[in-house]
């Protein structure tokens, strides 16, 4: 090979890697997540035995935790704090919040709402932007939107500096394409989770695609500088002369060889060189082709699209012409046949009009005939009554003159009769209003009989109430009384067998020095139990701790049959002698849509099933009592207290009412929170309730001999569903009760 192509070759490669050297190296920017949680009701189901929402928990803070510390990270949640409301979205913990406290904040929520997947988008879009306008957002459901909204379109609208990342967990095949969507307008991935493994999994990938998105392009960096190339100041020459040395010691190789062939040797140079020029030639020549190729495959890419763009305006032309044709012979229709209706319509009015002109003509004309024909009957009638008028006239004349003479007869008769009638009248009618003013003083002397009878009658019934209720008054104030003795002297009986037993110890009661004030407290916020605590039928899933409060789930379940999951019960060694136990819960309770579930929880003095006492908070669909004013409530939580011995359950004093509901209301839960206080003196129990632990209701107190029992604390129902969350905020035991 010739030195100067040889030479040719290192300076092309020098210049490709100068090329590649002097590329600046990308930058890393800063990104920010925003992780939105579906905290639905669905979220309860369980997979590989686990409610959804646990497992949820875990694979978000494995995924946070593999995030790079440059990212600003936070969380969003919807359906988390109301049921049926499609605007229960909030953002729980802005961009930039410490990965603690959002940690933290996912612990703090109950599933229970809707599922507002456009809403969160809109919620989670606005809060990137807020802080900057650039970052991910990344998706975990179980289901497709159900508030009546798109979540694709909203997905659209989110922006080019924003990607929708979507982990579909457990859903079911006809939500799946609604998720896919949402994932796809926003420029990101869905990724499927039917099991722990692939939740997992899932999250991990979208832990590294969020990696991958942190890496951001320098601006005005080449292909090469999205490789990570770093920049040098490296310079290359853009041609590199032979050197001397080597060039004489090629010509004095070439010259001492062809000494004896000076004339071959010029042929040789003269040929190499026309080969050469040849070859720039072919080089040039195959140069200009690929150009042309390239220019020729251009103008007709580019011909090609001008005549698709022609083809398609002209068919979008033509689909126009063909609209405004059809629309112009619509309308051209719809014109002639209004037209011809119009036309048909002023002709059956002109037919109608001549008909009734005619007929007009018709009626004038037989009106006018009858009119002749009236008058002259008239004229006939006329001359006919004024003959038989005169005729009439004469015979009336004497007639009357008859008349006046018989009139004359007639009255002078009349009046005789008239005044013998009227003297027999006078006669009669004396003797009627006498015989009716005797009648009315007869009746008026029978009503007063009557009325007076009547009075008596009433005074007697009146006298014989009063007697009665008086009696009865009497009856029931003695069986009062005798009720009120009898439990008295009961009440006596026990106390003075109480004081006996206190007056010999047979009670038991230690006769030791107690050691005052605070025995054990538990404020729960240590994120484990403590070693006095004895679990019962131990239940991981539905024990829980919240740094600030101990949480135990309601399943179906019996304390008289020992089958109640994390009944905890307090083993420790100074809890003996007389002392006070108290609690702080608060839940949400329900009876369910039919109204038969029973939950209950609270507080216990156990020694073992079918043996013990409670305090317990419970709830019924309907009560009456005199807080609702005498009407019927709807999910009524009460406090008892309760007796169990061999599986009997006995019931002492009254229930305290904590929380209720009117009957319109439609909520399907009712909210509470309460005190419970067991105060214990020798073997006798004393339960209180408070809803302020400051003013205290006695619900009852009872003695229990013998017993060897443990405070305690439970939650329990007859039914698996719905859940209730019973959160127990502290328990505190103190020979004093303070």
């Amino acid at each position: 090979m010739d030195v100067r192509w040889m030479m040719f070759g290192r300076l092309l490669k020098l210049q490709l890697l100068a090329l590649v050297l002097m590329t600046p190296l990308s930058a890393f920017a800063s990104s920010s997540v925003l992780y939105v949680v579906d905290s639905s009701g669905s979220m309860w189901s369980k997979v590989d035995g686990t409610e959804k929402v646990y497992l949820a928990r875990n694979a978000l803070s494995a995924s946070i935790a593999r995030l790079p510390l440059n990212v600003d990270v936070g969380l969003a949640a919807y359906g988390y704090s109301k049921k049926g409301d499609c605007s229960d979205v909030a953002v729980l913990a802005p961009l930039g919040s410490s990965r603690a406290s959002i940690m933290k904040k996912m612990n703090s929520f109950t599933p229970k709402g809707m599922t507002p997947l456009s809403r969160s988008i809109d919620t989670a879009v606005n809060e990137i932007k807020s802080r900057g306008g650039k970052g991910t957002v990344v998706f975990l459901s179980d289901g497709a939107e159900s508030c009546r909204r798109d979540p694709c379109k909203a997905a659209s609208l989110s922006g080019d500096n924003i990607r929708i990342h979507v982990v579909g967990f457990g859903v079911k095949s006809y939500d799946l394409s609604q998720l896919q969507c949402v994932a796809a307008n926003g420029g990101g991935k869905y990724f499927a989770a039917n099991d722990t493994k692939s939740l997992t999994a899932a999250f991990a990938s979208v832990a590294r695609e969020i990696a991958k998105d942190n890496v951001v392009p320098a601006k005005g960096s080449s292909s090469a500088a999205r490789t990570g190339a770093k920049a040098v100041g490296v310079a290359v020459p853009a041609v590199i002369e032979i050197p001397a040395g080597q060039k004489a010691a090629a010509e004095k190789a070439a010259a001492e060889k062809a000494a004896a062939e000076k004339a071959a040797a010029e042929k040789a140079a003269a040929e190499k060189a026309a080969a050469e020029k040849a070859a720039a030639e072919k080089a040039a020549a195959e140069k200009a082709a690929v150009e042309k190729a390239a220019a020729e495959k251009a103008a007709a890419e580019k011909a090609a699209a001008e005549k698709a763009a022609a083809e398609k305006a002209a068919a979008e032309k033509a689909a126009a012409e063909k609209a405004a044709a059809e629309k112009a012979a619509a309308e051209k229709a719809a014109a002639e046949k209004a037209a011809a209706e119009k036309a048909a319509a002023e002709k059956a009015a002109a037919e109608k009009a001549a008909a009734e002109k005619a007929a007009a003509e018709k009626a004038a004309a037989e009106k006018a005939a009858a009119e002749k024909a009236a008058a002259e009957k008239a004229a006939a009638e006329k001359a006919a009554a004024e003959k038989a008028a005169a005729e009439k006239a004469a015979d009336e004349k004497a007639a009357a003159e008859k008349a006046a003479a018989e009139k004359a007869e007639a009255d002078r008769i009349a009046a005789e009769k008239a005044a013998a009638a009227k003297a027999e009248a006078d006669r009669v009618a004396a003797e009627k209003a006498a015989a009716r003013k005797a009648a009315e003083e007869k009746a008026a002397a029978e009503k007063a009989e009557a009325d007076r009878i009547a009075a008596e009658k009433a005074a007697a019934a009146k006298a014989e109430r009063a007697r009665l209720a008086a009696e009865k008054a009497a009856a029931e104030k003695a069986e009062r009384a005798r009720i009120a003795a009898e439990r008295a002297a009961a009440a006596k009986a026990e106390a003075d067998r109480i004081a006996a037993f206190d007056d010999d110890n047979s009670w038991g009661r230690e006769d030791v020095q107690h050691r005052p004030g605070l025995i054990y407290s538990d404020e729960f916020d240590s994120g484990y139990l403590s070693e006095h605590w004895q679990v019962e039928n131990p239940a991981p899933a539905l024990l829980h701790n919240d740094h600030g409060n101990l949480i135990l789930m309601t399943k179906k379940s019996s304390i008289a049959k020992g089958t109640v999951p994390n009944l905890l019960v307090l083993k420790h060694e100074e809890v003996y002698g007389d002392y006070v136990v108290s609690i702080k819960m608060d839940s949400e309770f329900s009876t369910g849509k039919v109204g038969k579930t029973k939950q209950e929880a609270g507080l216990l003095m156990y020694k073992k099933n079918r043996e013990f006492l409670a305090l317990l908070a419970s709830i019924e669909d309907k009560a009456t009592f005199s807080k609702c004013g005498g009407k019927d409530c709807r999910q009524v939580v009460r406090v008892d207290l309760i007796k169990d011995l061999d599986g009997s359950r006995t019931y002492f004093g009254s229930p305290f009412w904590i929380a209720w509901q009117p009957p319109a209301s439609t909520a399907m839960a009712t909210r509470f929170t309460v005190h419970l206080k067991i105060t214990k003196l020798g073997f006798e129990y004393t339960a209180s309730a408070s809803l302020d632990g400051k003013d205290w209701y006695e619900v009852g107190k009872v003695p229990l001999y013998g017993r060897d029992l443990n405070p305690a604390i439970f939650a329990s129902s007859n039914s698996n569903y719905p859940y209730a969350l019973v959160k127990f905020d502290h328990i505190k035991i103190s020979r004093d009760g303070n």
